[in-house]
């Protein structure tokens, strides 16, 4: 049996590009980033190490990320346990 896929606070479909983007502040319990949304994807301004919740709860650690680089997987909050690296949420 399979679990149900977790629904986008939003009206945004697949495909779909950003058109905003917040500061992550990282967080072990807030979910958000701070506007109560699911981001789209995570965009990397400076080099380290993050751990990114996904709306299902799935923590997947990303370690030794460069700069400029942008993660295309959605997530609910980035926990700031063993993040080092300076990133945006994008919506």
């Amino acid at each position: 049996m399979t679990s149900p896929v977790p629904q986008l606070r939003s009206n945004r479909r697949a495909g779909d590009v950003a058109t905003d983007a917040a500061l992550v502040t990282p967080s072990d319990t807030v979910n958000g980033f701070g506007v109560n949304m699911t981001a789209w994807a995570i965009l990397v301004t400076g080099t380290g190490d993050l751990d990114l919740v996904t709306p299902s709860g799935t923590v997947i650690p990303f370690r030794g990320v460069a700069a400029n680089v942008i993660i295309p997987i959605q997530a609910e909050r980035i926990n700031a346990t063993n993040t080092t690296a300076t990133c945006y949420a994008l919506f």
